[in-house]
């Protein structure tokens, strides 16, 4: 994939898991949303140039560090130089993550078995709420704010089996593209279909907004989920992953 085309699926990222505040820092992108997600709570150098960086790297923990929060660094695909040099500077490597495309999207209805809305409502939360953890409250609300100021278009997507939520995601769509964000089916109801169901529905609602492509992210230890997108025709474009500083 092209470095436009990279730069291009990070705007449109950005766009639509919009941070609290976020700031350029001598060319970093210093982002921050409450300690809710590593991507929003991570600064981004601009390049993979390496001139300077214990100073940016000190700017940027200061940041940080007045938001209570460590230093983390997040890397794209041909950020070689900074990733070897934050490595020699002990920060520690995280989970890489895949982004995937795809062409050609569905034109059909959506499953009628799933329900796509535009807001989040409670029964929304109320599926992903356990899956931040015990007593995370601090994170739900963190996270009710970030989807409350995404300006494109927004599907949120459920599924429902035996009177409950088992399979919820959103969809954004912007710029032609769609992109796919926190899916997730419930452990008891996996391997059914329902993350297949829920990912098509929230293809076809993109397609439905004038998307003709679609991205989303994964981790690359998801073996599932790669394995699931990979089915649908998702292919990977590039990498992105993060460097934590040790304490």
């Amino acid at each position: 994939m092209t470095i436009g085309v990279r730069d291009r699926l990070e705007a449109l990222s950005f766009r639509a898991w919009p941070p609290f505040e976020s700031t350029d820092d001598d060319g970093w992108l210093l982002r921050y949303a409450g300690g809710y997600s590593r991507r929003l709570n991570s600064a981004t150098p601009g390049d993979d140039s390496v001139e300077g960086l214990d100073g940016r790297l000190e700017s940027a923990r200061r940041w940080y560090a007045d938001r209570g929060l460590d230093l983390v660094v997040r890397l794209t695909s041909r950020m070689d130089e900074i990733d070897a040099a934050l490595a020699a500077r002990w920060f520690s490597r995280e989970s890489p993550v895949d982004v995937m495309t795809r062409v050609d999207l569905p034109s059909g209805a959506s499953d009628s078995g799933v329900r796509i809305g535009t807001e989040p409502g409670d029964d929304w939360f109320g599926f992903h709420h356990p899956l931040l953890g015990p007593d995370r409250r601090d994170l739900v609300e963190a996270w009710r704010r970030i989807l409350a100021a995404v300006d494109p278009a927004t599907g949120f997507g459920l599924v429902e089996a035996d009177d409950r939520v088992v399979g919820a995601g959103f969809a954004v769509a912007d710029q032609g593209w769609v992109g796919l964000f926190q899916l997730a089916v419930h452990p008891a109801y996996r391997r059914r279909g329902i993350g297949r169901r829920l990912s098509e529905s929230l293809l076809a609602w993109g397609s439905g907004h004038d998307a003709t492509q679609a991205y989303l992210q994964v981790e690359q230890a998801n073996r599932v989920g790669v394995g699931l997108y990979r089915s649908l025709a998702f292919r990977p474009a590039y990498t992105s992953g993060y460097r934590r500083e040790r304490r």
